[in-house]
């Protein structure tokens, strides 16, 4: 009788250990929201769990717990759902954030989202100085906005129409230049800033 025992905590906890996250997790997303980063997941019904750690990295390989879910998660009937806000993001890069079931053995897919932070008046332009950088920029009604390149001694350069909320400078051939970048809003608003492009 005992071995029996032993045998199905063996078989019991290499089903677990192996199991596929999405036999744990139904949904499971981050998403910038002002200045913090909100964290959803959902629990497939049946499965319950304690010690659930939402784990944060800059680099995607090297994870820290930055939150851990008290008591115990999941429904034995019905998928539960958490949402978590993580009010202390790392700036400007972007942040992988992944699950961690610490009874199960099971740990999520990362997903990631790159935090913008910067003031309503200012462009953000990374990596600084840039081979294949990208231009960020406040747009969060996703109105229609004019960009326009210009060179040190006033020549455009390139001037485009976008609804999105950043503008890739990868594609454009300038290497060795210094350039500005100016955002135009419909209201009449117009940031500015400077690139070095390698």
């Amino acid at each position: 009788m005992k071995k029996i025992k032993l045998l199905f905590l063996f078989v019991l906890s290499f089903h677990f250990g192996f199991a596929q996250q999405d036999s744990i997790f139904s949904f499971f997303n981050v998403q910038q929201e002002n200045n913090k980063v909100v964290v959803f997941l959902t629990i497939n019904g049946g499965i319950q769990c304690s010690g659930l750690q939402v784990q944060r990295s800059t680099d995607s390989i090297n994870f820290i717990m930055i939150y851990e879910f008290p008591g115990v998660c999941g429904s034995p009937g019905a998928d539960e759902s958490y949402v978590w806000v993580d009010d202390f993001p790392v700036k400007n890069t972007i942040n992988y954030y992944r699950l961690e079931v610490g009874n199960l053995g099971i740990v999520s897919d990362p997903k990631s989202v790159f935090f913008q932070y910067y003031k309503s008046n200012e462009l953000l332009i990374t990596p600084k100085p840039c081979e294949d950088c990208t231009v960020r920029f406040p747009n969060d009604k996703r109105e229609k906005v004019r960009i326009q390149l210009s060179s040190i001694d006033g020549k455009f350069l390139l001037e485009e129409e976008t609804s999105s909320n950043f503008y890739s400078l990868s594609n454009f051939d300038l290497k060795g230049s210094i350039f500005f970048v100016s955002i135009f809003y419909e209201n009449g608003k117009k940031i500015t800033g400077k690139v070095l492009k390698f």
